[in-house]
C-alpha cells in the first residue's frame, strides 16, 4: 500500500492505493480515499509527508502471511473436539418457549441429582439433527457445546419423569407460542399415527382385586399403518389452523383410532380455555358413530 496523488477536479488528491499484478500487468486498487491536498493542508503541516508514513506503518504491521495445509491428512485430536451449530436456531426457540425454566421449576421438588433439562435438551436437539435412539443420542452428546455430566442411566430414569410432565408441558408450550407468534385455534387438524416395538408380546393389563381395570398395557397387537405384527402403540396429534402442534395424546395400540379423539378434544377445551373446535380428520376417524361427536364437539 502506498499513497497516491492524483488530479480531481483541478486539485490535489490524495488516497491510499494497494498495487497488485493481474493477466501479467500491474494494476492498482484504492484502500482508502483520504482528501483534498489543500482541506488536509489546515490539519497536518505536512499532509503528504504525515501520510506516507501512515502507509508505511501500516505496510510494517500488515505483513502477509501464508499458511499450508494439507487437505488428506487428519489432524491429531479433532475427532472428539469437533462440535456441531447447526442447532443453535433450535436453542434459540427452545429458549424462547422457557423450557429450561419449566423443568427447572419441577426438578425443585424431586430429589434427583442429575439435570433434567440438561437430558431433555440433548433428546430435542438431537431428535432435530440426528433422529436415532436415546442410546446414540447419549453417545452424540459430546457434539453439542454444553457440559453433560449424566449418565446414561440417569437419561433412562428421566423418562418416566418427562412422561409424568407431559401434559403440563403442552399446556406450557401451547401458552408461550400464543404469546410469541400467535396461534388460530379455532379449526384443529387431528390425526392418528402408531409406532411398533419389536417384541413378540402385548403388555399386559392390570387389574385390582374386584376385577375392574386399573392400567390398560400400551403395547398391543392392533391396525398398524405398516401393516406390521409387532405390538404398536399409537399416537394422537392435533394441530391449529397454521399446523403449528397443540397437544398430543399416547394410547394402547389395540383401541380403536375413533375413540382417541373426543377425549383429547375434552382435555384441550378445558386445559386451553377453548369454547368450540371445527375439527378436521381422515377418513378412518370420521366414521359413522363419530358424525354426533364432531358437530357437539
Amino acid at each position: 500500500m502506498f499513497l497516491k496523488q492524483s488530479i480531481s477536479n483541478g486539485k490535489i488528491y490524495l488516497s491510499f492505493v494497494q498495487g497488485y499484478r493481474a493477466d501479467g500487468k500491474v494494476k492498482q486498487k484504492t484502500i482508502e480515499k483520504i482528501g483534498y491536498l489543500q482541506d488536509l493542508q489546515k490539519i497536518y503541516a505536512d499532509p503528504v509527508a504525515h501520510f506516507k508514513a501512515v502507509a508505511k506503518e501500516r505496510n510494517n504491521t500488515a505483513m502477509p502471511r501464508s499458511i499450508e495445509i494439507s487437505l488428506t491428512h487428519r489432524m491429531e485430536g479433532t475427532t472428539s473436539a469437533r462440535k456441531n451449530l447447526g442447532y443453535a436456531i433450535i436453542k434459540r426457540i427452545y429458549s424462547l418457549l422457557e423450557i429450561p425454566q419449566f423443568l427447572q421449576n419441577k426438578q425443585k421438588h424431586l430429589p434427583v441429582a442429575y439435570n433434567l433439562n440438561s437430558i431433555f435438551s440433548l433428546l430435542v436437539f438431537n431428535r432435530f439433527l440426528f433422529p436415532s435412539s436415546k442410546k446414540k443420542a447419549f453417545d452424540r452428546r459430546d457434539v453439542f457445546f454444553e457440559s453433560r455430566t449424566f449418565s446414561l442411566d440417569d437419561l433412562y430414569r428421566s423418562l418416566d419423569l418427562f412422561s409424568q410432565y407431559a401434559l403440563p408441558l403442552q399446556q406450557h408450550l401451547h401458552q408461550k407460542v400464543r404469546e410469541c407468534i400467535g396461534c388460530n385455534n379455532t379449526i384443529g387438524y387431528y390425526d392418528v399415527t402408531n409406532y411398533y416395538f419389536e417384541i413378540p408380546y402385548n403388555d399386559e393389563d392390570t387389574y385390582d382385586d374386584h376385577g375392574n381395570l386399573v392400567k390398560k398395557g400400551l403395547r398391543k397387537k392392533g391396525p398398524s399403518k405398516e401393516h406390521r405384527p409387532d405390538p404398536i402403540v399409537q399416537m394422537g396429534l392435533l394441530m391449529d389452523a397454521n399446523g403449528i402442534p397443540m397437544a398430543f395424546q399416547i394410547f394402547s395400540g389395540g383401541e380403536s383410532e375413533k375413540t382417541s379423539l373426543r377425549p383429547l378434544l375434552r382435555r384441550v377445551k378445558h386445559d386451553y380455555g377453548m369454547e368450540r373446535i371445527i375439527t378436521v380428520a381422515d377418513r378412518g376417524l370420521n366414521t359413522s358413530d363419530r358424525s354426533e361427536e364432531h358437530t357437539s364437539e
